[in-house]
């Protein structure tokens, strides 16, 4: 049977509000005497994305798609509402075809706001119908419009675009694209006879009277431009809580910060997740290589494109994507600088009630879309969880790891304090004699802080392993005091130069308060890691070990990464995939 599909439950949010375009567009002219107006109906309808099974959408199940191990999960309401639509028009060319007179200027588009919805609860793969009556007026003599996109939701005002080409550049950022509740879609894409489908024909669908148009609609399959993540847990809690775990199935990590206490063995509380290293701008329209393989994600079982469904599963970053991080605790002098706009702790709920919308970040960009060959995402979009090692009670433990040794933050600074060899003058009794530096004379401070992970601003480097670690340094900067010996001869160190003497007695970790985190990168399907548009990916943390990644400051922007190898800590989830479609991760935390 075939599916008469507008994938608007597939459609996460495209807005025009903060969109770029690499072209400036020319505005059409008044080419003179119009043509007589001529019609083209267009049936807009909701394609439910996959989800969990036993939603109205199920049963959609067919060999070889993808998904044909989970269902359809029908949009939010928000998620689904269309406001407005706006049709634009191309010839066979590509090129801008007008069809509406705004004074002296032809534009090459039209705007719908009469939003007519049809139910449809017949069909299972079938949410939503939307019908648009269009009057199209073109300049006489003018070739009429072949091909038309559909843009739901746009959020600023229009522009005349002059090609398909310059449409399909218009970017977007996943905040913009969900303002205000309404999420904007566009055309979905996909490859047929290894030619890419994006622009739909019009071309024996315009008609000269409304009850032809009527009778023969042209049918939009649309997505969200935007992915869903969500987030769930299924480890078990410490009994009498609701977020505490279990660092280590047998107690064995443990720590002892005073006499009276003594060991204790070392939990896990969760404070909250987001997401991280997520692209600050998408496509409008999806780009695809319409010749990638039918084994891209594996086997042939699992197909990145389905042409029957109209509808594809993978897709070509923009150009030039950069990536937004953001600090463990909310900045509000600084979060809104360098696109740090969210903080790591963002949402509290962890059974997959609390979302987030995220752009696409899929196959990297190549200049040469043709020979693209559909790698996974090169800087990955990731979950990244905050969190707390606490005693049984839940209340905070503090303390610094320095090779085998696990100690409170002032027993780190007293062992450097021993073993830097770092000594001072002082008059006794009217001579003077080295002391050693005492442990209130050092303090510590992160590998960013000492300019071991640092740009040439200071501030955090990505590309510079070991951002987690920390460093016993001087509490001051006063020069021409400190010695690297208690003998005679011995020459005075400037502070910079004692700072040297410590920092090559190595790092520690610190767990300030507390503070750690998780993360695991999202994965799609078969070897592929990125996010897809229209997607929801439903995550579930199904094993925890260790304790995760120190923070030291956790004001400082985090660049996710794991402490060194052979470290025995991880998290674990599994990700299921639906299309909203729903991918399901299950992920171990292990660190």
């Amino acid at each position: 049977m075939r599916i008469r599909t507008l994938f608007m439950s597939m459609v996460a949010g495209l807005a025009f509000v903060g969109c770029s375009n690499e072209e400036d567009i020319a505005p059409g002219n008044n080419n003179g005497e119009l043509s007589e107006p001529q019609f083209l109906t267009v049936n807009l309808v909701t394609n439910p994305t996959n989800g969990a099974r036993g939603t109205r959408a199920g049963g959609d199940q067919h060999t070889g798609d993808p998904n044909n191990n989970s269902t359809y999960e029908e949009g939010l309401e928000a998620e689904n509402k269309v406001t407005k639509v706006r049709f634009y028009f191309f010839d066979a060319d590509g090129n801008a075809a007008d069809v509406k007179n705004l004074g002296n200027d032809m534009v090459n588009y039209l705007e719908w706001e009469n939003v007519i919805e049809e139910e449809n609860n017949n069909t299972p793969n079938i949410e939503k119908i939307l019908t648009a009556q269009l009057i199209i007026e073109s300049p006489k003599g003018d070739i009429a419009p072949s091909q038309i996109v559909a843009i739901i939701n746009p959020m600023a005002e229009p522009s005349r675009e002059r090609s398909l080409e310059s449409l399909i550049r218009v970017t977007h950022d996943a905040k913009t694209a969900t303002t205000g509740g309404n999420f904007l879609m566009s055309n979905s894409t996909y490859a047929k006879d290894n030619i890419k489908q994006m622009a739909v024909s019009v071309a024996d669908k315009i008609k000269k009277t409304p009850g032809e148009a009527l009778n023969d609609p042209v049918e939009i399959y649309v997505e969200r431009a935007v992915a869903k993540v969500r987030l769930n847990s299924s480890l078990t809690p410490v009994e009498g809580t609701e977020n505490i775990f279990k660092t280590s199935d047998d107690g064995s990590q443990k720590v002892e910060l005073d006499e009276v206490t003594g060991e204790q063995e070392i939990y896990v509380k969760f404070l909250g997740w987001n997401t991280t290293a997520v692209s600050n701008k998408s496509r409008l329209v999806k780009e695809i290589n319409p010749r990638w393989s039918t084994t891209l994600f594996g086997t042939a079982s699992t197909p990145w494109n389905w042409a029957e469904y109209c509808r594809c599963f993978w897709a070509i970053n923009a150009n030039s994507v950069g990536y937004e991080y953001g600090a463990f605790v909310p900045d509000t002098e600084s979060k809104q600088i360098d696109g740090n706009k969210f903080q790591a702790q963002a949402k509290t709920k962890f059974d997959g009630k609390d979302w987030v919308y995220v752009n696409e970040n899929a196959s990297p960009y190549a200049s040469d879309i043709t020979t693209s060959e559909g790698n996974s995402a090169s800087t990955p979009t990731k979950v990244i969880i905050s969190a707390q090692l606490v005693g049984k009670d839940g209340n905070a433990l503090e303390f610094a790891e320095y090779g085998s040794t696990r100690t409170t933050i002032d027993g780190l600074k007293k062992l450097f304090a021993n073993n830097c060899g770092l000594y001072k003058k002082v008059e006794v009794e009217g001579k003077t004699k080295f002391v050693k530096i005492t442990p209130e004379e050092l303090t510590v401070k992160t590998a960013t802080e000492v300019g071991e992970t640092s740009d040439q601003n200071g501030k955090p480097d990505i590309e510079k392993p070991g951002r987690y670690k920390s460093y016993v340094q001087l509490a001051t900067d006063e020069d021409s005091k400190w010695y690297a010996s208690n003998t005679e001869d011995a020459q005075p160190l400037t502070a910079n130069e004692a700072n040297v003497q410590l920092q090559g007695l190595g790092s520690a970790k610190v767990w300030k308060d507390g503070h750690t985190y998780y993360y695991f990168e999202i994965r799609h399907f078969g070897d592929k890691i990125g996010v897809v548009r229209n997607h929801i990916y439903d995550a579930t943390i199904t094993k925890l070990a260790g304790l995760g990644t120190p923070v030291y400051d956790p004001e400082e922007i985090i660049y996710p990464e794991k402490p060194e190898e052979g470290e025995e800590s991880f998290i674990a989830a599994r990700i299921n995939i639906l299309s909203w479609r729903v991918v399901k991760n299950d992920v171990e935390l292990n660190w």
